[in-house]
């Protein structure tokens, strides 16, 4: 949904109610003047595909929260993270297949989030540590060449280090800087060439004489 002269800049207050089956997020939003906006900001919704994750990317430029333990029948947690496209998402991470509808309210600023049971479940899930989500590659998959590593990770001064290696031989490394500001979840996302066969993928903090801090996957490269 497009929306021209929003006044929304900032994602505020994000609610829900399960009463049953059918469970309902409403999102609302803050001016730059710090007020109730009026107009809902440009949204788009999709399903992350093969991760478990609902994905509402949102024209604004901030938040007033940075993640929230939801633990409905339909959702586990929510997180609120700076996108390297610009603009902010939020990611609804899934317990079960489900389906969603969205609607927009003015005067206030609102976006109603419905969701419902669905029929197409993902068996794995993104890696979740507490300051690091990592969503591609997912543990245990088969992934061609290059493959992608994208999650978020709650920013910090030193950055962030994508390392490939199999056994003790490093196939690859990348320094990323996540998007977005220190102490909020900002986005990050690389792609690493790799021959065929048994990779592992570590991203995370490398704290040098201290080690790496951060997150695993194992996966095979076809």
């Amino acid at each position: 949904m497009e929306r021209l002269g929003s006044d929304a800049q900032t994602v505020g207050l994000i609610s829900w109610e399960a009463p049953s089956q059918c469970e309902t997020f409403t999102i609302s939003f803050v001016s730059s003047e710090g007020a109730p906006a009026t107009t809902p900001p440009s949204v788009t919704v999709d399903f992350l595909d093969p991760a478990p994750i609902l994905r509402i990317a949102l024209d604004a430029t901030g938040s007033v929260i940075a993640d929230q333990v939801v633990d409905t029948g339909l959702v586990d947690r929510l997180f609120v993270v700076d996108s390297i496209d610009g603009g902010v998402f939020i990611d609804l991470h899934l317990k079960g297949p489900a389906q969603a509808r969205v609607s927009t309210g003015e005067s206030p600023a609102t976006l109603q989030l419905e969701l419902q049971p669905g029929l197409v479940d993902h068996p794995n899930r993104p890696v979740v540590i507490e300051d690091l989500v990592l969503i591609s590659p997912m543990e245990g998959s088969d992934v061609d060449s290059p493959v992608e590593v994208s999650g978020y990770a709650r920013k910090t001064s030193g950055g962030l280090v994508v390392i490939a290696t199999s056994g003790d031989l490093v196939l690859g490394e990348h320094q990323l800087e996540p998007a977005g500001e220190v102490g909020s979840w900002g986005e990050f996302r690389t792609s690493l060439a790799l021959d065929p066969g048994p990779v592992t993928i570590f991203a995370g903090e490398d704290l040098g004489p201290g080690g790496l801090e951060g997150v695993t996957v194992q996966m095979t490269v076809g």
